[in-house]
């Protein structure tokens, strides 16, 4: 089920998961190694979300990060395989999901 999910939210459209301008979080480098910053807008913090991180086919992987500012969080993604991820952030204030995809490499 969680592989269907993920394969529907993947093929629907491009542009839920670019990393646009007006974009809130902006995800760097993608492609990545080991690690991955995810820095949200100035108006935002980390600690308003729950952050997961999930393989192409719907496994949760262990996630460790280090929070560098108020707003933004270094991922460790040295250990995960070589290929596509999706980072869940979940707000604690409403009831939104936002979901973007990353490569490691």
């Amino acid at each position: 089920m969680r592989i269907l999910f993920l394969l529907i939210f993947f093929s629907i459209t491009n542009s839920i998961f670019s990393q646009e301008k007006n974009n809130p979080v902006h995800i760097f480098p993608n492609p990545a190694s080991n690690y991955l910053n995810l820095r949200l807008l100035e108006d935002q913090y980390i600690e308003d979300f729950e952050i997961s991180v999930y393989s192409l086919i719907g496994n949760k992987m262990n996630l460790k990060y280090e929070k560098i500012s108020d707003n933004e969080v270094q991922l460790n993604i040295e250990n995960y395989k070589i290929g596509y991820y999706f980072i869940l952030l979940d707000s604690r204030k409403d009831d939104k999901r936002r979901i973007y995809k990353f490569s490691k490499n």
